[in-house]
């Protein structure tokens, strides 16, 4: 029984890491979604993602370039979520004027 019960566990540990949403990580496979503040036109902050959309904040005109990998085109609407609680949050932290808002899952 504790034989099963830890593989169990290191199985389902292993699951969760590979099946939940890339968290900006760092290192060899770099960052998997981003939400950069759009000035002048241009991100802020450049990256190499290939996958883009235009976000606005809900509470005031800023618009942000939320980008991901093709490894995430089927959890967008989960990450524009958090990119929207992320910008709502971000106004009560006060630190709306950021480049770059962190989005974690």
């Amino acid at each position: 029984m504790v034989r099963w019960a830890s593989q169990y566990w290191s199985l389902s540990r292993q699951f969760r890491d590979e099946q939940s949403p890339a968290q900006l990580r760092s290192g060899s496979s770099g960052m998997t979604v981003s939400l950069t503040k759009i000035v002048d036109g241009s991100p802020a902050i450049s990256d190499t993602l290939p996958n883009q959309q235009e976000v606005t904040c809900p509470r005031c005109e800023q618009t942000y370039r939320f980008a991901y990998t093709d490894d995430e085109w089927n959890k967008v609407s989960a990450w524009l979520g958090k990119a929207r609680t992320a910008m709502r949050e971000s106004h009560k932290r006060d630190d709306h004027k950021l480049a770059a808002l962190e989005l974690s899952w």
